[in-house]
């Protein structure tokens, strides 16, 4: 968490140095919908081109020792076709994630990383509000430990109380990367 506070202020503070400069802050509702605040910032960088930063935290325990911990940040760099901030985007974004997963049986641990495009579409609510809709694809790299600790003790190796992590498994995936119905509010 620490890391997407710093990463978040830098670029903050790097964006006000620079004429003709807008700032937005941001929460993508699906996000929120699958138990994961999230938050993030929009620097506009000229007339047609924006820096946008999203991260996420997900500290959720539940009962029966489920869990979906992690953090994530999401940068993409954004050309917009009619002015930033206002209709069509294409966006090149990257991101990182490090999570621990604890979902039925199996117990998940790991990080994930990848790069890809997007493109959406922002519709002015008010002169500061603006509703977003974009979708996004691309590669992603999973890096994951897998366990058997919550459910299945069948394992001569376990012990009550002690993971034992399988070998990492890593996964190639070209798919989704990034989907939001997000709500931006412009701050100058």
């Amino acid at each position: 968490m620490k890391k997407i506070i710093l990463t978040l202020a830098l670029i903050a503070a790097a964006s006000f140095g620079a004429s003709a400069q807008h700032l937005a802050v941001k929460t993508n509702t699906l996000g929120w919908l699958t138990t994961t605040p999230n938050l993030g910032v929009e620097i506009g960088m000229g007339q047609f081109m924006t820096l946008d930063v999203d991260g996420a935290y997900n500290p959720f325990r539940f009962k029966d020792e489920k869990r979906i911990e992690g953090w994530a940040i999401q940068p993409e760099l954004r050309y917009w076709f009619d002015y930033k901030y206002s209709g069509q985007f294409i966006g090149l974004n990257g991101q990182h994630m490090d999570y621990d997963a604890g979902l039925n049986k199996y117990n998940y641990l790991g990080n994930m990383y990848g790069v890809g495009i997007s493109y959406g579409f922002a519709f002015p609510m008010s002169p500061r509000w603006r509703l977003e809709l974009n979708i996004g694809a691309g590669w992603t790299r999973w890096n994951c430990k897998v366990s058997d600790r919550y459910y299945n003790f069948t394992r001569n190796d376990a012990v009550e109380g002690v993971i034992i992590y399988d070998p990492i498994v890593n996964k190639d995936i070209f798919g989704i990367t990034r989907l939001g119905v997000t709500f931006t509010y412009l701050i100058f």
